[in-house]
């Protein structure tokens, strides 16, 4: 650590928990002053919380139509990739130039 120029208080780096609470806060931040390693985690985290948020609602969706047969869960199996698919064209489709 740095020694402190003329009275300047040198805060420590965040633990990895602080960065993931700060990632799911929803505060503005301006990732490019952030260091590259935080700003990753920083983007990161909400994106796979909702991975699996999704991933669990397969299994649900699983759970409750393997009741109807062996075709129901592989219709089930195919529309979530096929909606996997979709939510990832989606998310990197440049909507900013079809709004501006």
């Amino acid at each position: 650590m740095d020694r402190p120029l003329s009275g300047e208080i040198i805060e420590p780096d965040p633990t990895i928990w602080q960065i993931v609470l700060q990632s799911l806060s929803g505060k503005n931040r301006d990732y490019t002053s952030e260091r590259l390693n935080c700003a990753v985690l920083l983007l990161g985290v909400p994106m796979v919380l909702e991975m699996v948020m999704e991933s669990i609602f397969a299994l649900a969706d699983i759970f409750w139509v393997s009741r109807l047969g062996n075709e129901a869960v592989a219709v089930v199996g195919i529309t979530e990739s096929i909606m996997t698919v979709v939510y990832t064209a989606l998310r990197d489709f440049p909507w900013q130039v079809l709004l501006s």
